[in-house]
């Protein structure tokens, strides 16, 4: 039976890969990376050599679609699915591969790793039950003062992910969104 296993890779230092991980990198052939040079980089900094591995890339943008990706596994058998930073379903390409193995029958297993999610919670000092994950903010200015309208509505602790370029102009606009009894930034986690 053919299986996807999840690899979640370090969101910085490479020594909060997991042993498992490392056995992982070390023992697997058949890899999808959301960016090959970082999985490239990663297997080097551990000593792995890299000649034999077969890796093709799988990302928002790529040529290799849901589909494709989906018949590689079922004929190599067992593939490993890596983001470049943290898990790969997380904000990461791997939701609809996953999906899409559940629906013809491949084995979804989990090589579970660091957590931005989890560390920005554990770091900011807000109380972490109930939290809700909501992903990347919206590009337009607009579109945050209408999603944070509606996750004012929802009590407890609130994270987003933003890019370090937008950043400003985002903290700007939910700050005048509403009330906020409390802002957190966290980077380099």
């Amino acid at each position: 039976m053919a299986e996807l296993i999840l690899l979640s890779t370090p969101i910085g230092d490479v020594r909060d890969l997991s042993d498992k991980g490392k056995t992982l990198l070390r023992e697997s052939i058949f890899f999808l990376a959301e960016d090959t040079r970082k999985l490239m980089g990663l297997m080097r900094s551990l000593d792995i050599d890299t000649s034999v591995k077969k890796i093709r890339p799988f990302h928002d943008h790529g040529r290799l679609s849901v589909d494709k990706a989906t018949e590689w596994i079922m004929e190599k058998r067992r593939v490993v699915l890596a983001s470049d930073a943290g898990s790969p379903v997380i904000c990461d390409p791997g939701f609809p591969l996953v999906r899409a193995c559940h629906e013809h029958s491949i084995t979804v297993k989990n090589c579970p790793g660091p957590s931005a999610i989890i560390a920005a919670l554990e770091c900011s000092g807000l109380p972490p039950v109930p939290f809700h994950f909501h992903g990347f903010l919206p590009r337009a200015t607009g579109h945050i003062e209408d999603m944070m309208e509606r996750t004012l509505e929802i009590k407890g602790t609130h994270i987003f992910f933003e890019s370090p370029k937008r950043i400003l102009r985002s903290v700007d606009t939910l700050v005048r969104s509403g009330p906020i009894e409390q802002l957190v930034l966290v980077r380099e986690l």
